[in-house]
């Protein structure tokens, strides 16, 4: 288990409701898994379940491997509050290579906070102090307050850094 080994790689088959109100059985390979996509995104497939295939491994290892990577998501991401996960997906190597970003990184929240909206509230959702790239809700906000923090992102990272940001999450 490593940075590329996604929960993706492990599918070995599922069903999935079409878009035409049938249900399949496909395997992994229907799904042409890439770093946060897959054809799910296109077809609007909903997946209704997976089965797994798992490989044995060290149990001392693997627990060591959890937690490493729970500390650091408990370091770099929000804990115990409510939000989507990322909002945005990561820009592109070529973005990162253009603007010159530190270690030419390619994340979302490094360019949210650089245009100043770390902590921006509108309504009862929040841009994280913590982690730009995630929206919280801070008590009882509504969609709307999410859309114009949403909004509000795209457009002053467009206007300073010419990047236009992609969601990440599905807006239904």
């Amino acid at each position: 288990m490593g940075k590329s080994d996604f929960f993706g790689s492990h599918i070995y088959k599922a069903d999935i409701l079409t878009k035409n109100g049938k249900v399949r059985m496909v395997d992994n390979s229907y799904f042409h898994f890439n770093y946060d996509q897959s054809i799910i995104q296109k077809t609007k497939d909903i997946v209704l379940s997976v089965t797994l295939r798992l490989t044995h491994s060290n149990k001392d290892l693997l627990w060591k491997k959890a937690m490493e990577a729970a500390e650091y998501r408990k370091k770099t991401q929000p804990q115990g509050v409510y939000s989507m996960g990322c909002t945005f997906r990561n820009i592109a190597k070529e973005e990162a290579f253009r603007l010159n970003t530190p270690s030419y990184t390619c994340s979302a929240g490094y360019l949210i906070e650089q245009v100043g909206l770390k902590g921006h509230i509108i309504g009862h959702a929040a841009i994280s102090d913590k982690h730009a790239n995630f929206i919280l809700n801070q008590s009882r906000a509504a969609s709307s307050d999410v859309l114009q923090l949403i909004a509000l992102a795209k457009e002053k990272v467009k206007k300073r850094f010419g990047v236009d940001l992609k969601e990440e999450i599905v807006i239904i």
